[in-house]
């Protein structure tokens, strides 16, 4: 039923924990819902440079917000501002339909996190230019 990356990325997720330090924290759902996920980045020099994740829900969300903390790493803001779920989900080798809503999850605790981060920083980017809360809480295809 799923593929052997979301397996792997569930039963040996590599981005589990909290950072001590974060520079932004994304919070997403809430634990009595079911639905619970905490990502954590670090930045320097407008890049992510780590990014942590706490999952408390269902396996496909754990290895999609574990996929989403690997593959922002060493992107810039912009970068991982346009990251999708269908390319959290195909990183993962596909996700059943009915748990796709699991990778819009990952994707938006990354942008409560990049939010996070631009709200103590001004809300500007690297380069200057502001990143507008649109922005923020749109995705890749809605910013083409």
């Amino acid at each position: 039923m799923y593929s052997s990356i979301v397996l792997e990325h569930f039963f040996h997720p590599r981005h589990v924990g909290v950072l001590p330090s974060p520079h932004g924290t994304g919070v997403v759902g809430t634990p009595a819902k079911g639905d619970y996920v905490e990502m954590f980045i670090s930045v320097a020099e407008g890049r992510i440079t780590e990014a942590m994740v706490r999952c408390f829900t269902c396996p496909v969300a754990v290895a999609a917000c574990d996929m989403t903390a690997q593959m922002v790493q060493q992107m810039t803001l912009e970068e991982a501002l346009g990251l999708s779920p269908y390319e959290v989900a195909q990183a993962l080798g596909g996700v059943p339909d009915e748990k796709m809503s699991r990778c819009h999850l990952a994707i938006s605790a990354l942008r409560a996190a990049l939010n996070d981060f631009l709200s103590r920083n001004a809300r500007a980017s690297p380069q200057g230019k502001e990143i507008s809360p649109k922005e923020l809480n749109s995705t890749k295809e809605e910013l083409q």
